[in-house]
């Protein structure tokens, strides 16, 4: 509670992939319109988002990046995150 997450923040990328080429195609939902200190008029998520992706054939076995960012209502804003999905074989 009391913090949200940002549409542009979001990425995602298989292990291997050149920089600002990923391989993984994805579909974030509707987002809430918000004014933002740090970013000025941005869509932001509260809670959970549902994310659609669509991986290449050739996903098996890699490791799913996932980078994002969010914020405090109260005015912290944290930096870029990764977290990392090994998937299965």
């Amino acid at each position: 509670p009391g913090h949200y997450l940002y549409h542009h923040g979001f990425n995602f990328a298989l292990e291997g992939d050149p920089p600002q080429a990923s391989s993984v195609r994805f579909e974030l939902p509707e987002g809430l319109a918000k004014t933002d200190q740090f970013f000025g008029e941005v869509t932001v998520y509260y809670d959970r988002v549902s994310i659609d992706l669509s991986l290449p054939p050739a996903h098996r076995g890699k490791t799913l990046i996932l980078h994002y960012q969010g914020c405090a209502e109260w005015g912290f804003c944290y930096p870029p995150q990764r977290d990392l999905y090994p998937l299965p074989e």
